[in-house]
């Protein structure tokens, strides 16, 4: 088995199906050895959580009124990303407000090339990169129309509370628990079957049907849903176990490509092809059963990997090579990260390209904190404010920190945030304050600071100073800043 998961590293280049340059530029691609095997970790006891209400706390800052807030964006403007129609050909540098926005919008969300806003009322809007129909139905498809926020047709009939995206699928969660989704992937990250490649419209995942969804994330060709009962669901392409669990069948799936292989390049352009029809393809929705024991409030996808959070520990799976799993990756398939946040109580995670983020609590006083803001308390008695942590890939300074952290290390110059987000090599944190604060690369202006210069640790966005910060997020090189004026 260990063998044949090397293979793997050989092949993932050739997996990465439209994305030559994107491996050519940050040498993603590599994979770790991660073998099939069960949870070691005792659930943590004397605290129950609804996985709908810290789904919505872990947002950003507290909301104001939904009728005073603004939408902001800034970075590279290649896909329409950032909303500005009246300026689509320049990448913005400090955040500028997105015009055409209905009013009353509660949140927002991204895809990697494309962004979505929902308003109080369940409406979703969404603009970007529309190369696979990932906007779904629009009333124009010129590229400097898909700058143009419009709302999605064929959820008419549904309230939407929540929003996600990968490169070439978006989806949306309804209030109902449902899930939608559309655009189109070849490693089966729709979810709507075997087979089905694409949809043009949004489409029930009618294998979900019965399940409370409260939320979900996208990576590069996966994706994982949380219920309300808090187990997790994965499907798409699960190379390196970023599922949570390897398919049947792989170790024949493995003998076919290293033979395949002997036939040198002609032999991997044969393997591309036939990625469709790879057992590496989960088209359906599957319990992760590993995780059954674990009641988890919240899912974040990296490119490659993903992150899980319960009431306090993070779980990590799949692609380890940047040190992203945040942990020692032998015999277990999916484990708690390391370091000091193993015996701390987490809060908040989110994944960035290669690298890792999360919130910590030191709620058993074992870690030193200042500056805590005294009244950040959740209705559940849960402390929603703590220390940032960050590992993984480290190139352009995305971690914050002095040097690449194969397990988590604290964030340099932030002791206390709400929410932290992870673009494709810079970071976001939202203060409990209100503030907004950005490090790693500064190119196209991903940071709002006015330049292209990167920062290897937190900065304030200053531009945002007259604003109170209610949510802020990253798609790789674009962000969304939700904020109302103070």
């Amino acid at each position: 088995m260990i063998a044949a998961l090397m293979l793997s590293r050989i092949l993932a280049p050739w997996s990465r199906v439209g994305a030559p340059s994107l491996l050519m530029r940050w040498g993603c691609g590599a994979y770790a050895d991660i073998m099939k095997s069960s949870l070691y970790v005792t659930r943590s006891k004397g605290f129950t959580s609804n996985c709908e209400e810290m789904s919505s706390l872990m947002v950003g800052a507290p909301h104001g009124s939904c009728n005073e807030n603004e939408v902001f964006s800034f970075g590279d403007r290649s896909n329409g990303a950032l909303g500005h129609v009246d300026d689509y050909l320049n990448d913005v540098y400090e955040p500028k407000k997105i015009a055409g926005l209905p009013s009353r919008i509660s949140k927002v969300a991204v895809g990697h090339y494309h962004s979505f806003a929902i308003t109080e009322v369940g409406e979703l809007w969404a603009w970007g990169r529309n190369t696979e129909g990932q906007l779904g139905p629009r009333d124009r498809t010129l590229r400097e129309e898909n700058c143009q926020p419009q709302r999605v047709k064929g959820l008419e009939g549904f309230k939407i509370r929540e929003a996600a995206g990968s490169g070439v699928v978006s989806m949306a969660v309804g209030t109902d628990g449902s899930v939608w989704a559309w655009g189109k992937s070849k490693r089966g990250q729709l979810g709507l079957g075997i087979g089905v490649t694409e949809s043009a419209i949004p489409r029930r995942l009618e294998t979900l049907t019965g399940l409370h969804v409260v939320q979900v994330s996208l990576g590069w060709g996966h994706a994982l849903a949380c219920t309300k009962e808090g187990q997790i669901y994965s499907w798409g392409y699960s190379a390196d176990g970023r599922l949570g669990f390897l398919p049947e069948k792989l170790e024949d799936q493995y003998a076919l490509e290293e033979e395949t292989l002997r036939g040198g390049f002609a032999g991997q352009i044969v393997l591309k092809d036939f990625e469709e029809q790879s057992p590496l393809l989960v088209w359906k929705p599957q319990l992760v059963s590993s995780m059954r024991d674990y009641e988890i409030i919240h899912v974040s996808c990296g490119m490659d990997h993903s992150l899980a959070l319960d009431a306090g520990h993070v779980f990590s799976f799949g692609d380890n090579t940047y040190d992203q799993l945040g942990r020692q990756v032998g015999e277990m398939l999916v484990g708690l990260v390391e370091g000091d946040i193993q015996n701390s109580h987490a809060i908040h995670i989110n994944a960035g390209l290669g690298h890792s983020l999360a919130v910590v609590s030191f709620l058993n006083g074992s870690r030193k904190q200042t500056g805590i803001h005294e009244n950040a308390k959740s209705d559940l008695g849960v402390k929603t404010t703590g220390v940032p942590f960050s590992w993984g890939w480290n190139s352009a300074g995305q971690l914050g920190t002095m040097s690449t952290c194969p397990v988590p290390r604290p964030v340099e110059v932030l002791n206390d945030v709400i929410s932290l987000a992870g673009g494709r090599a810079h970071s976001l944190a939202v203060t409990p304050e209100g503030k907004l604060w950005a490090w790693g690369s500064g190119l196209n202006g991903r940071l709002g600071l006015g330049s292209s210069m990167d920062e290897p640790f937190p900065v304030p966005v200053d531009s945002l100073d007259n604003h109170k910060i209610v949510q802020a997020v990253s798609g790789f090189d674009h962000n969304l800043v939700l904020a109302h004026r103070v």
